[in-house]
């Protein structure tokens, strides 16, 4: 009989991660002193600004939710589907990150988009480690709860999609590990089991992981670089003991505010679950019971 995971904390994660989305997407490309000049105590609810609704979240939600239906449509991880996916929404997205953007507008994308993928790896060696693909790869965990032995390959696999460069590869390994030990075993620090997975040569990146709790908030980036936006997101997870408190924290570091959100609340949601993302803020995020439903249909599927 398979095993039954928790359904508050399985929802709590999808709906997290577009909470935290939507909380900083205000703040996306705001320094972190023009943060601090605007919102003294922090930005702790959702507003409107001058490219985002109230409540309205951006691509890293709108990914992670194509990734996800093409998990539930398909029973599996399909690049290609993944792709055809991508490249249609990108179409007319109001907002598609710069390395995403130029990987699904290559020719022969929707055929085989890692090919692509690596081809832009290896023409911008310094500048391919964007967070494009953690931001949006929590769906996968979701999806692996029942079967964690295919987790890893499917993480990397969701993130070859757009990003071939092992660090953005392996942000969503650590991310992924990470929700899933907090579903399925309660466990809130999961540094020690998800870095001793990692080959040895893809730890040297992850080093200030260790004591990352320790460091202060000057210590902390929150560019688009996908191991900035993993720090971050820890940090701020570790550094609090609410889901409230965790995303504030987060997206008031300004900057790639609304992943750093996103990650976070895909984390914070995962260990706190769904009942203890503030009511008004899931009243506020837009498409939330859609959100919600995904999730759990995301655990159910057949495919564990």
């Amino acid at each position: 009989m398979r095993k039954v995971f928790d359904p508050d904390k399985i929802a709590g994660c999808l709906v997290g991660l577009a909470t935290g989305d939507a909380l900083g997407a205000p703040l996306e490309f705001l320094p972190r002193s023009i943060v601090r000049q605007r919102f003294p105590s922090g930005l702790k609810e959702m507003i409107s600004s001058e490219n985002w609704g109230k409540g309205e979240y951006t691509d890293d939600t709108e990914m992670a939710l194509l990734l996800a239906e093409s998990l539930l449509n398909n029973n599996e991880l399909i690049a290609t589907d993944i792709a055809r996916r991508f490249r249609n929404w990108a179409r007319t997205a109001k907002d598609v990150g710069i390395q995403t953007r130029a990987v699904v507008g290559m020719p022969g994308y929707e055929g085989d988009p890692m090919r692509c993928a690596r081809d832009y790896f290896i023409d911008h060696l310094e500048s391919s480690a964007g967070n494009g693909a953690v931001m949006r790869c929590a769906p996968v965990a979701l999806f692996r709860l029942s079967s964690p032995e295919r987790l890893e390959s499917d993480s990397r696999s969701a993130a070859q999609v757009t990003h071939w460069d092992s660090r953005a590869q392996t942000s969503c390994v650590i991310v992924n590990r990470w929700i899933h030990l907090s579903i399925r075993d309660g466990v809130r620090d999961a540094r020690e089991i998800v870095l001793d997975h990692l080959p040895e040569n893809e730890q040297k990146y992850w080093e200030r992981l260790e004591n990352i709790e320790q460091l202060p908030e000057e210590s902390i980036k929150s560019s688009g670089y996908t191991v900035h936006t993993v720090e971050a997101a820890i940090w701020s997870f570790l550094t609090t003991s609410s889901f409230e408190n965790a995303l504030i924290r987060a997206v008031n570091l300004g900057d790639d505010a609304d992943t750093v959100g996103a990650v976070t609340g895909a984390i914070a949601g995962a260990y706190y679950g769904y009942e203890n993302i503030p009511k008004q803020w899931r009243n506020d995020l837009l498409g939330e019971s859609g959100i919600r439903q995904t999730a759990l249909s995301l655990s159910a599927c057949e495919a564990h």
